[in-house]
C-alpha cells in the first residue's frame, strides 16, 4: 500500500510540475490519467508532453513517455473541445492509449493489466478478458487495426513500426465525440 501511494504523489508532482495535470474527460466513466499514472505499472513516465489543438492538428493531446522524445512507453489522451464548453480553452478526453517497445517486458505486462483493469468498467466488459485480448493481439504480432470492443467504444490493437524507436504495441480506445463530429 506504501508503494502505490507513493507513486500517486510521484504521478500527481510530475503531472503538475510539468504543467499538465490531469486533463478533464468527455465522459466520466473513463480512466483519468492521473488513476493510470498512480499505478507503480506506469512509474517510468516521468515526462509529460501537452499539444494544443489548432488549425494543422484539430486533435490536442497529452503525453507521459518514459523519455523526452524518443519515448518506449507512453499514455496518451486525445483531446477535443469539451460539449459544455465555456471558452477556446475547455478541452477534453476522448481517447486513451497506451504503448510500449516490443518484444515487451515484464512491466510491459503489468501495463497492460493496469490499463484493462482501467479501461474495462467503463467499455462494461471483464477486465481479465480484455486483458486477454490484447496480450493474444501482442503475442500474434499482427498490425494496428480495429478490434472489437463493447458499443459505443471503439478499439484499436496491435503492433506499429517507428523510425526511430522500432516495433511497438499500441492499445487506443476512443468513445464517441458526436458534438464533434455533428458539424
Amino acid at each position: 500500500m506504501g508503494a502505490r501511494l507513493a507513486a500517486a504523489i510521484v504521478a500527481l508532482i510530475l503531472a503538475g510540475c510539468s504543467g499538465g495535470s490531469d486533463p478533464a474527460v468527455c465522459y466520466p466513466e473513463m480512466p483519468r490519467a492521473s488513476q493510470l499514472l498512480a499505478d507503480p505499472a506506469f512509474a517510468e513516465l516521468k515526462y509529460h508532453v501537452h499539444q494544443e489543438p489548432n488549425w494543422n492538428r484539430p486533435v490536442g493531446s497529452d503525453l507521459w513517455g518514459d523519455a523526452r522524445f524518443d519515448y518506449a512507453t507512453g499514455i496518451q489522451y486525445l483531446l477535443v473541445p469539451a460539449k459544455d464548453r465555456k471558452s477556446v480553452g475547455d478541452l477534453c478526453a476522448f481517447a486513451v492509449s497506451m504503448r510500449f517497445a516490443i518484444p515487451p517486458r515484464e512491466v510491459d505486462q503489468r501495463k497492460m493489466r493496469a490499463f484493462a483493469q482501467a479501461v474495462a468498467p467503463a467499455a462494461k466488459v471483464d477486465a481479465a478478458a480484455f486483458e486477454k485480448q490484447l496480450a493474444e493481439v501482442l503475442r500474434s504480432g499482427d498490425k494496428f487495426r480495429p478490434r472489437a470492443m463493447a458499443n459505443p467504444l471503439a478499439l484499436e490493437a496491435g503492433k506499429l513500426f517507428h523510425p526511430q524507436r522500432g516495433d511497438f504495441f499500441l492499445v487506443t480506445v476512443t468513445w464517441p465525440t458526436p458534438w464533434i463530429t455533428a458539424r
